[in-house]
């Protein structure tokens, strides 16, 4: 995840090879101070530093709307 504005991003799970749930991405959310907007998909892309190459690791990026909660204006 990543952020703009407050330096907050991106973020790093700790999770190796697993994706972060939806629970962990809500609250690597609220500690940067964002909740998601209610109704909206995650988006997902992958970027890798060998673009093409099937057995290169590849970082997953997780995409949402957000908005910011009351109090961190």
């Amino acid at each position: 995840m990543a952020s703009s504005g407050n330096g907050g991003g991106p973020h790093d799970f700790g999770h190796g090879t697993s994706v972060p749930t939806l629970a962990d991405r809500a609250a690597a959310l609220q500690r940067l101070g964002y909740a998601p907007t209610t109704g909206e998909e995650w988006a997902w892309t992958e970027a890798g530093d060998a673009p093409g190459d099937p057995a290169s690791p590849v970082t997953l990026i997780a995409a949402t709307r957000v908005r910011l909660l009351e109090g961190d204006a």
